[in-house]
């Protein structure tokens, strides 16, 4: 998949996230979650997260990982492994 591809994934993935947000805080509130076309798997820590994340939907995909925290976080990565 191209960069730009795994970009609008990203994006994708981002936008429904947040649509989902306060669900997951209510169980989750304090964790990582590794999120990708509406699936959630959760993580005590964003190393953690990022290898689920990689395992569990691939390397060359545009998962989210993101602290179940109220505040937004501004930073975002793209990993290449």
């Amino acid at each position: 998949m191209s960069y730009s591809n795994i970009e609008k994934e990203v994006i994708s993935n981002s936008i429904l996230l947040e649509k989902n947000i306060k669900g997951l805080l209510k169980e989750h509130t304090g964790k990582f979650v590794v999120f990708h076309c509406g699936e959630s798997e959760f993580a005590n820590d964003f190393e953690k997260a990022l290898d689920l994340g990689a395992k569990k939907f691939g390397t060359n995909t545009g998962f989210i990982v993101r602290k179940l925290t109220e505040a937004i976080p501004v930073f975002a990565c793209l990993k290449s492994i």
